[in-house]
């Protein structure tokens, strides 16, 4: 018998798997694919396996059996031929050596891919059945754009309905911002929905928001009652110009000035002044009570923001302060801020900032402190936390500690530290978290996560370790694990028709794998292929319909079923 070229079967498969339905199944339990090396050594292949998230097993680990005791699972599935998803939980009964159900969730999603539907379900184990809790229910515009949300927790089990809770409408412009956002909960005694509150705004054709309204909804006048009321004003590089505040006058019933900032730019875009003002009612007038001054040096770096406000006599004074350092990167490294009461008072510092930056600009240090007029110095602020950080060449942070000042002993203690490694894709794959021994003043290793990817995109598995002090090492608590599927076909015939005219099992396997035809058209051959494209098995179809597999190497491989014109491709695993 001649076999075709390992060339000629990649190009098969890929011709296979683009024209291909995604078959659907419900999986109680899966099996994790090999390592990633496996899934990477053929390029070809790693792109056409579709991954689908079976399951997720949770586990922990039994000193006594040193081995993994089941603790609970959720299975994900497709169901039938739409968008439906369901996710079922359970948890493992020791004593009974079972999975008992707990939990389901339904989604289902439209032809776009926007999720339409979420409920979640409890299971009844007296009357076997599924208890409904509640439901919610998206609808959207052709641009994905929510309209309605509907949630609902009143179900009828004599009527089988749902009883409405609360739902919410949106509006949306031509350029796609949100300019109106209503909520309403149901009344059950007039059947009936009873607005509750709305949002309404409005934006300019570069996206900046012009205005934005509240309203509640009052029942006794059978009208909207404003709440609060904000409009904008924007120069032609975007920065805001204007903003003015509105209260709800119940006497006028209308929107009444309240407050306005008005905000000036330098030609380079950064901030040179804000004024604030109230309204006068009496006089009809803005009164300007507040102004805001930034300052910079000849190179352009910002120094100080100088605050000042009116007195008793209608006199500017300056009451505040804030001095600024700034790096190379224009960083604050330095930022200190005084203050003061009244004009009769002098400056006094009150608290100052420091921090640090790598070359990357990532803030790698920061620390808090309070001026002691006493001593005349500064002294650390219990109030705030230290932190330090440090970051690798991606920009990934890999160490994050806090510190908070202890007044009563006069040091730093550690508050929570984070070591975090990562690979080459950007997953966290290691994290070590440490606590504070305070009787040493130093860090101890607490708990270990391990966290390892099939080709650097899904997660595989999640394991925690905690330190053991009584042999100085890591030791193993619990294990979550995630399984994945891929099952391929293509045919004149739909997928639910293949894949109900054919069952492989066991798979795993280890000696023979079995095919059940189930009364239709016969497969006539079968060929299995490893992840590398290389043909490891090829057989005509017997009466018996049995294929050996002890001689082949443990891993996953890909089994392909040929009949005319249909093909059915599924990962089999051999262990």
């Amino acid at each position: 018998m001649i076999f075709p070229s390992t060339k000629s079967i990649l190009l098969l498969l890929f011709m296979v798997f683009c024209f291909t339905l995604q078959a659907q199944q419900i999986l109680e339990t899966g099996t994790p694919l090999k390592e990633t090396s496996e899934l990477s050594s053929n390029h070809i292949l790693k792109q056409l396996l579709v991954l689908e998230l079976d399951s997720v097993i949770n586990e922990k680990y039994n000193s006594q059996t040193d081995d993994l005791d089941y603790v609970s699972k959720r299975i994900l599935a497709n169901v039938g031929t739409g968008n439906q998803k369901d996710e079922i939980f359970y948890q493992w009964q020791s004593a009974d050596k079972l999975w008992k159900k707990t939990g389901k969730w339904e989604r289902d999603f439209d032809v776009n891919g926007y999720q339409t539907l979420f409920a979640e379900h409890t299971w009844d184990e007296s009357n076997k059945k599924w208890i409904n809790n509640n439901r919610k229910e998206w609808k959207y515009d052709s641009q994905g754009n929510i309209l309605i949300f509907t949630y609902y927790s009143r179900w009828n089990p004599s009527t089988k309905q749902w009883g409405e809770n609360f739902k919410r409408e949106f509006a949306y412009d031509s350029n796609g911002n949100q300019i109106l956002d209503i909520r309403s909960n149901y009344d059950t005694e007039s059947n009936s929905w009873k607005a509750q509150v709305k949002l309404e705004q409005t934006f300019d054709t570069r996206g900046n928001q012009l205005s934005r309204c509240h309203y509640f909804w009052d029942s006794a006048k059978s009208s909207w009652k404003g709440v609060s009321k904000n409009q904008y004003e924007f120069d032609e590089q975007n920065n805001q110009t204007l903003r003015v505040e509105f209260n709800w006058s119940t006497s006028e019933n209308n929107w009444v000035y309240y407050r306005k900032w008005v905000d000036e730019y330098k030609p380079s875009g950064d901030h040179k002044i804000e004024r604030i003002s109230y309204w006068n009612a009496g006089s009809n007038l803005w009164k300007e009570e507040f102004r805001t001054e930034s300052v910079y040096s000849d190179n352009g770096r910002l120094t100080s923001v100088l605050h000042y406000r009116l007195d008793d006599n209608d006199l500017w004074f300056q009451y505040q302060k804030q001095e600024y350092i700034e790096d190379n990167s224009n960083n604050h490294i330095s930022e200190i801020t005084s203050r003061r009461i009244s004009p009769e008072q002098n400056m006094r510092k009150i608290t100052k900032v420091i921090r640090s930056y790598d070359t990357m600009g990532n803030l790698t240090f920061q620390n808090y402190y309070k001026w002691n007029s006493t001593s005349n110095q500064w002294e650390e602020d219990d109030l705030y936390r230290k932190t330090e950080s440090r970051f690798d060449n991606n920009g990934n942070r890999i160490m994050y500690a806090s510190y908070s000042w202890d007044n009563d002993r006069q040091k730093y203690v550690g508050n929570f530290k984070r070591i975090v490694n990562y690979d080459d894709f950007g997953n966290a794959i290691l994290k070590i978290f440490y606590k504070w021994d305070s009787v040493n003043d130093q860090w101890l290793k607490d708990q270990k996560d391990d966290i390892e990817y099939i080709d650097g995109n899904l997660i595989k598995s999640f394991k925690t370790n905690h330190w053991n002090t009584s042999v100085n090492n890591w030791s193993f608590t619990k294990q979550t694990t995630y399984y994945y599927s891929d099952s391929q076909s293509t045919s004149s015939k739909s997928a639910d028709d293949l894949f109900r005219a054919i069952n492989i099992y066991p798979n795993p396997a280890s000696d023979v794998i079995y095919i059940d035809i189930n009364q239709n058209p016969m497969f006539t051959h079968v060929e299995i292929y490893d992840l590398n494209g290389n043909l490891s098995l090829y057989q005509k179809l017997s009466q018996s319909n049995q294929i050996r597999v002890d001689h082949l190497s443990r891993g996953v491989y890909i089994m392909k079923l040929q009949q005319d014109g249909a093909s059915l491709i599924r990962k089999i695993i051999l262990k």
